[in-house]
Formats: C-alpha cells, sequence, structure tokens
C-alpha cells in the first residue's frame, strides 16, 4: 500500500512538472509586415536598366503568415509565406507598382520562457515578383535570415512584438543574375498548439 500510494504521488508530481514545462508543439503567426528590398537587385540592372535609373529599392506593405513545427523543446521548421505590394520611382520622373509573393522553409530555433519567446530562423524558397506594366516578371530563389520576439498574452496567444528579416533574392536578368536584398519587419499574433 506504501508503494503505491508514493508511485501515485512520484507519478502526480512528474505530471504537473511535466505540464509545467510544457511548450508548443505548434505555432501560427499571421500578421503586418513592411519589406524594404530591391525588386530589380540593387543597382536596377534586374529589370535592364543601367546604373541608378531604375527602382532600385522600395518599401512594399503587406503580410506574412507562417507555421512553425518543433520536433524538440527549442528547435523547429518554419514554413513562411508573404505578400507585400507598393511602388517605386525611377528617373527621369516615372513610378511603378508591384507585387511580390514569397514561399519559404527552413529551421528556427526558439527559447520559450514564461513570458516570452525569442526566436532566429533561416529560411529558403521562392519568391515571385510582378508589376501590371510588364516592367517586372520573375520567378527567383529567395532567402531570409533573422527572428524576433513573441510576449505571451495567455498560455495559448502571443503577440509577436517585433520580427526583422534579411531578406535577399537572385534576382535573373539577361544571362546573367542579381542580388536584390533589403529588410522585412513583421508583426502580429502567434497562436500555439
Amino acid at each position: 500500500m506504501r508503494t503505491s500510494v508514493l508511485v501515485v504521488a512520484v507519478t502526480l508530481c512528474w505530471t504537473g512538472l511535466s505540464l509545467a514545462q510544457d511548450h508548443p508543439k505548434a505555432e501560427l503567426f499571421g500578421g503586418f509586415s513592411v519589406e524594404h528590398v530591391a525588386p530589380c537587385g540593387e543597382s536596377g540592372s534586374g529589370c535592364n536598366f543601367e546604373g541608378n535609373e531604375g527602382p532600385v529599392t522600395g518599401n512594399f506593405k503587406g503580410w506574412n503568415a507562417a507555421a512553425t513545427a518543433y520536433f524538440k523543446r527549442s528547435w523547429g521548421i518554419t514554413a513562411d509565406v508573404a505578400g507585400h505590394y507598393g511602388s517605386t520611382n525611377f528617373l527621369p520622373g516615372g513610378s511603378a507598382s508591384y507585387s511580390n509573393y514569397s514561399y519559404m522553409f527552413g529551421p528556427t530555433y526558439a527559447v520559450h520562457l514564461e513570458s516570452a519567446t525569442p526566436f532566429v530562423h533561416g529560411l529558403f524558397g521562392g519568391v515571385t515578383w510582378r508589376s501590371p506594366s510588364n516592367l517586372v516578371q520573375y520567378n527567383a530563389l529567395a532567402w531570409a535570415v533573422g527572428g524576433g520576439v513573441d510576449v505571451n498574452a495567455t498560455p495559448r496567444v502571443a503577440v509577436r512584438v517585433v520580427q526583422v528579416d534579411y531578406v535577399g533574392t537572385r534576382v535573373p536578368s539577361a544571362g546573367n543574375s542579381h542580388i536584390g536584398s533589403g529588410f522585412r519587419f513583421s508583426l502580429g499574433f502567434v497562436f500555439k498548439f
């Protein structure tokens, strides 16, 4: 009898400790995003512009969504999709509208603390750029390296107060490719499962 009581007590304590140290098995993120990137590459030559005549960089507003599945307490795999929209100016006095959709996957490392979850990730995949005037039409390799912080509102809901990613694209151009890079800033809500 005494052994049974001891086994039950140890089991209850173990269960309580494991619940107290529980971490999410999966997370869903959705929110607002701003991207400051070069759709035609750093020099604009990805759109067949010479030097700085083309739209070198621009600010694009949109959305960002991600799903992360954790296979260990801190290690997971993230699938990230985003859409950004905006326009850039180019010389002499013109402008063009653009949209881009990225789809990337990669490892995530997160530290699940009681009040917040800081994380870092490295994502790889592709991006599709389009403009109504056909100035830019391409699919290309894309990557993002960055991280952020989620502040817990409840045990199952957090607010992503900041996510900053350095993003890069391999912009195709007549026989060459050019690097387009910049930054993406995101914030929104995280749902934990």
